[in-house]
């Protein structure tokens, strides 16, 4: 599954530990999130999630957590 930035950012940062949970976090970002690209993203991401089976969620999820990397935002040297 090809996923956005914006989506890779939501699901590393999900607390969820079953789809109905990752599912409801979405649903509430996307009527509550400050951001309107933030609530949008949300939306259509929960369309792209809905037909997966629990276990390839959680797999996503999980593939998410372990390899994905914020990208480096400003000029600052960690040393």
């Amino acid at each position: 599954m090809e996923l956005t930035e914006m989506e890779n950012r939501m699901l590393y940062q999900t607390e969820g530990t079953e789809r109905y949970a990752i599912l409801q976090e979405m649903s509430m970002a996307s009527q509550y999130a400050g951001d309107p690209a933030w609530r949008k993203a949300a939306k259509d991401f929960m369309e792209k999630l809905r037909p997966l089976s629990d276990a390839g969620c959680m797999d996503l999820v999980r593939d998410i957590q372990k390899k994905y990397r914020f990208p480096q935002e400003g000029g600052l040297s960690g040393s």
